[in-house]
């Protein structure tokens, strides 16, 4: 199953995948889903060594052998600056790095599944490929009564699970939340809060440009902008101020350094009873 869901969200094994299922039209085979997913890998795998090794093809060739049987669990792991953790884990402790919500399709229509991580997978391939797999738990929130929102915040139920048949996702494709307890709707409903990463910004890439060595395109529209203060501004402000201490309609007096310590001293004299 997690071997399935690699090679199903590999981009580049899509030519593979609607080829394999064309011949299983063809076949007229029943359950085809389901002898799908199972067929898919061995028969991926025959493919590639069939064909001429060319650059394209040695890419995802390590997908094709399919990864070392002693898959590794992990209890944690950090994801483009993200820290996750198993739920066993997040028992014991305050911190909480297990829930999270990846966008996927529910009968071909668009929803934001939520769920929390059971187990985190690490498959190994040749040339010291490895992919982190997250296997979870989603809450089931097909019923409209399972979703409660406000102009605030957003509700779930936590109570019953669902595609339990379907619990991988790829560790990059998903998004972190946090989960706290609904004090309105009662034990089995939390609020889903969203999380952003700190220190971590979505730069727009500049359209229709040359990019080489994999060089990073910041456009005007910049993530954040810090104030700065032109020189130019503090120097006017000062001879402003200089300009209205000055004085041209009376003469000047010059003061010695002993009256000005006396006037201070007599300015802060405390008397003592």
């Amino acid at each position: 199953m997690a071997q399935w869901y690699v090679l199903n969200n590999c981009e580049e094994a899509k030519p593979f995948l609607e080829e394999h299922k064309e011949d299983l039209l063809k076949q007229g085979v029943v359950n085809i889903e389901e002898k799908y997913r199972e067929q898919f890998p061995s028969w991926f795998r025959r493919k590639l060594f069939n064909k001429e090794k060319s650059r394209s093809i040695m890419k995802i060739y390590p997908l094709a052998i399919g990864p070392d049987v002693r898959g590794t669990k992990c209890t944690g792991c950090i994801v483009n600056g993200v820290r996750y953790h198993i739920q066993q884990h997040d028992e014991l402790r305050k911190s909480q790095n297990c829930s999270i919500a990846v966008r996927g399709l529910d009968e071909k229509v668009e929803v934001d599944f939520y769920g929390i991580i059971a187990d985190i997978l690490e498959l190994e391939y040749v040339k010291e490929n490895g992919i982190f797999l997250f296997k979870c738990k989603w809450f089931d929130l097909r019923k409209k009564m399972e979703m409660q929102e406000d102009k605030i915040f957003m509700s779930i139920s936590v109570k019953r699970f669902w595609y339990e048949h379907d619990p991988f996702v790829l560790a990059t494709q998903e998004k972190k939340v946090f989960y706290i307890d609904d004090p309105k709707l009662g034990k089995d409903w939390r609020i889903v809060l969203k999380f952003q990463a700190r220190h971590i910004y979505n730069i727009p890439k500049k359209e229709n440009s040359e990019v080489e060595n994999d060089e990073l395109i910041v456009t005007n529209a910049e993530v954040y902008q810090a104030t700065s203060l032109e020189s130019k501004s503090i120097v006017n402000d000062t001879v402003d101020m200089l300009n209205q201490l000055y004085r041209d309609d009376i003469e000047s007096i010059t003061i010695g350094t002993n009256v000005i310590e006396l006037e201070a001293q007599a300015e802060y004299k405390v008397d003592v009873d």
